[in-house]
C-alpha cells in the first residue's frame, strides 16, 4: 500500500510540473506578442510583415527625393548668390551717384550763398561720368557762372 501513495504522489508530482510547463510555455508565447507590438510601435513599424528589401527600397526612393531636393536648392542658392552680387553693385553705384548729387547740392547751395571758391571746390570733387543729363546741365551752368 505504501507502494500506491508514493506513486500517486510521484503522479502529482508530473502533473504539476506538466502543468507549471504549459503556463509557462502560454505567458512566453503572449509575452512575446506583447514585446512585438511595443517594438513596433517605437520602431515606428506600420507593417509586421515588411521586408528588408522593401524598406530599403523605400529608403532609396527617399534619398533619391532628397538628393534632388538638395541639388535644386543648390542651384537656387547660386542664382541667388549672383543676383545678390548684382544687387550689390547697383547699390554701390547709386550710392556713388548719390554722394554725387549731394556734392552738386551743396555746390549750387554754395554758389546762392556766395561762397563761390566753396562752390568751385565742390564742383572739382564730383565724379561727372555719374551725372544724370540735367546734373549735367546744372553742372555746366555752375561752372560757366563760377568762371564769369
Amino acid at each position: 500500500m505504501a507502494n500506491k501513495t508514493e506513486n500517486k504522489s510521484l503522479y502529482l508530482y508530473t502533473a504539476l510540473i506538466f502543468i507549471v510547463a504549459i503556463l509557462m510555455i502560454v505567458i512566453s508565447f503572449f509575452s512575446q506578442i506583447n514585446l512585438d507590438k511595443q517594438h513596433n510601435e517605437v520602431t515606428g513599424d506600420d507593417s509586421a510583415g515588411s521586408s528588408i528589401a522593401e524598406k530599403t527600397s523605400q529608403l532609396s526612393d527617399e534619398n533619391m527625393i532628397l538628393l534632388e531636393t538638395n541639388k535644386s536648392l543648390n542651384e537656387q542658392n547660386s542664382e541667388l548668390t549672383s543676383k545678390n552680387w548684382e544687387l550689390s553693385e547697383q547699390i554701390s553705384e547709386l550710392e556713388t551717384k548719390l554722394a554725387n548729387a549731394d556734392i552738386l547740392c551743396e555746390a549750387v547751395d554754395e554758389f546762392e550763398n556766395g561762397n563761390t571758391t566753396k562752390a568751385a571746390e565742390d564742383l572739382e570733387r564730383l565724379d561727372i561720368s555719374y551725372l544724370t543729363q540735367e546734373q549735367q546741365k546744372v553742372y555746366d551752368s555752375l561752372k560757366a557762372k563760377l568762371e564769369n
